[in-house]
Parts: C-alpha cells; structure tokens; sequence
C-alpha cells in the first residue's frame, strides 16, 4: 500500500456527503463520535482514608551535612528513603553518616542546581496540598467498590531528580504504597527536553501530559497497572486487548475524566480516532497486524509514539490499544455481570474479541 492509498483510505468518510442527505450524515457522525464506556456506580457513602506523605516538605529543607535531620527522615520512613536513595536515586555507600561514600553523593545531591530548581518549581506548583489530596478520593472511592479485597494504599509524594514518575512498593507498615515523582507533573512549561535532551522519556509527544491534569490519572494507571499484570502473550491482539483492559479498568476509576487525558492525547489526537475507526481497523487487517509479534512492526500501536506508523501524521501513537479499549467496552456491554476482577482474569483475548461482537 502507497502513500496516496492510505490518504485515501483515511479520508473515505469524506465521501458520506455524497451519498446520504443532511439528517442521516448528522446521525451517522453522532454514532461514529459516541465512545461507550463504564456505568459509574455511587459512592458517595463509601469511606477511604489513605495517608498522603509529602516527603518534600522535608527533602527540600535540608541543607549540606544536615546528617541529623536526614537521618529523622529515614527513622519515620525508613522504606521509602531505603527505596528513595538506592533505586531512585542510586547512591553509593551505607546510607549512614559514617560512610564518606554516601555522605559525599548525598550532599552533592542536595547542593545540586538542577534538583533545587526541581525542588523550587514542585512547592510553586504544588502549595495547595489539600486540593492535590481530595483529588485522589473519589478515584480510591471506586478503587474500594471495584476492588474490595485490595487495601486503600498510602501516597508518597517526592522530588525523584527526573528518575521517575510513580512506583510502587511495601511501606514500613506493611501497606501497599504509591511514590509519585511530582517532578514529572510541573507543567508544559517547564523545560523538560533541555534538561535531558536525550532521553525520549522527555520528547514533546511524552512532556506535554506532564502536568497536573495527568496527576491523578498518571498515579492510578501504575496501579492499574500492578492489578492487571502483563498480557499473556506477544501478538497485537494479546497486547491491544490487554492495554484495552486497563483502560476500561482506569476508566472505571476516573469516570468523569475525559477519554483524551485517559489515553494521553490532545482533544484532536481523540478525535481523529474517533472518526476513523474503521479506517484503523482496516489498516490492520490490510497489513495483517493482529497476529504479527514483531516488535519492530507493532510497537508504534500499542506503545507511546508520536504516530501510528503507516497512518497519516495527524494520528497518535497507540491506536491499537484505542481499538482494544472499544473492544473490552463492547465486551462489558454484552456480559454485564462480569466485573472488574472477573475481567483482568479473562487472559484468552481472541475470546474477548469474539464475544464483543465488535464491529468498529
């Protein structure tokens, strides 16, 4: 297939016009722009009561050789600031003021400009504490309904240096805890790519969902993404279903946010796959993709990319997983007592695809 054949193949809902009358293109457009998604049920009486840790508010006041305070720090949360320094950060030596290896890295970390300025931007951003945790209750609200078995976790904001956005890991009490790099949430403005110009993490198409709107939804995909564990298996199928999955699954949780900040796109990247569903599909089936492994071939699909390749440029990086999400909606539909435990369980995807029915 050319470059004019798939142009043209993108643009044939261009020729509705031509053959329906004014009425009938209006219906079909508000079918085609219609994305079915899950029924939010109420929660208003549902109690959670995670703990928020702003690990900054401490981080940020240490000074040089402040060996005293640090060490407070790592009394009252000594598996974070283990995880913190060794993972995150990957300091050398004891974390002890005896050993001169990890004293020196730390100091020269602390004293560095890059995470003053880190540090500076994240409190300028983030004063209003309290709006940034009563944003997280009514996702945990969900959480609690969908996943009763699952304890609430505890939150650990944090400066990572550009490390990390959020990971996940076992508290001192034994609780399962979420770190949140608010590094990586400071907003369009702030000059991601000139402070690390070679790593893709940092490109344009990444950055742009770095900012307060992503937060929230940022934090709940990773654990979405602990729940519903790899796909079982290597084709795009495999993949886009499971992607598609957890999408449903963070969709679940965050019912009131927009489709386009769910999937990372701009209001027009949503669009545009909205409005060529079928011409996507197509493609796939044309370049005979749903069972290719090949992760040079699929990557672009159903992993963060500028584009899809082989479609036009006005097309986001991972439409498959767009398709695997209408799939598993179309799914839920049609097997309502199926919940959300039930379906991260489902790992046959081409029974999912059967089963919805879907027809793009």
């Amino acid at each position: 297939m050319n470059t004019t054949d798939i142009s043209e193949l993108f643009n044939l809902n261009l020729f509705v016009s031509k053959i329906y009358s004014g009425l009938l293109i209006l219906i079909l457009i508000s079918g085609c722009n219609r994305t079915s998604g899950p029924v939010a049920p109420n929660v208003d009486n549902m109690e959670v009561q995670p703990q928020f840790i702003w690990t900054m508010d401490d981080l940020q006041t240490l000074n040089k050789n402040d060996f005293a305070q640090l060490e407070g720090i790592m009394t009252q949360y000594p598996v974070f600031f283990e995880l913190y320094v060794r993972q995150i950060l990957g300091l050398p030596g004891e974390i002890s003021r005896e050993d001169t290896t990890f004293t020196h890295a730390w100091n020269s970390y602390i004293s560095d400009s890059t995470i003053q300025l880190l540090f500076y931007k994240i409190d300028s951003v983030y004063s209003d504490q309290d709006k940034i945790e009563k944003a997280f209750l009514q996702p945990l609200k969900y959480f609690k309904y969908y996943f009763p078995e699952q304890g609430i976790p505890n939150f650990y904001f944090t400066n990572t240096g550009l490390g990390i956005a959020n990971f996940l890991f076992e508290d001192q009490d034994q609780n399962t805890a979420v770190g949140v790099g608010l590094d990586f949430f400071l907003g369009q403005s702030f000059p991601y790519a000139l402070l690390s110009m070679t790593n893709p993490v940092f490109s344009k198409y990444m950055s742009r969902n770095f900012d307060e709107e992503h937060l929230v939804k940022q934090t709940m995909s990773a654990i979405v993404d602990d729940i519903a564990g790899m796909a079982k298996g290597s084709r795009m199928l495999d993949l886009m279903i499971h992607n598609g999955k957890k999408m449903y699954i963070l969709h679940s949780l965050l019912p009131s946010t927009p489709l386009h900040v769910l999937f990372g796109y701009s209001e027009e990247e949503m669009r545009w796959c909205k409005e060529n569903k079928k011409e996507i599909w197509a493609y796939f089936i044309d370049e005979k993709l749903f069972y290719e492994t090949t992760s040079k071939r699929i990557n672009t699909y159903v992993r963060p990319a500028p584009n899809s390749k082989g479609m036009p440029t006005e097309s986001p990086g991972e439409t498959a997983n767009f398709m695997g999400y209408l799939i598993v909606s179309k799914f839920m539909q049609k097997h309502p007592n199926t919940d959300l435990n039930k379906l991260i369980q489902i790992t046959d995807y081409q029974y999912i695809l059967d089963q919805s029915k879907f027809k793009p």
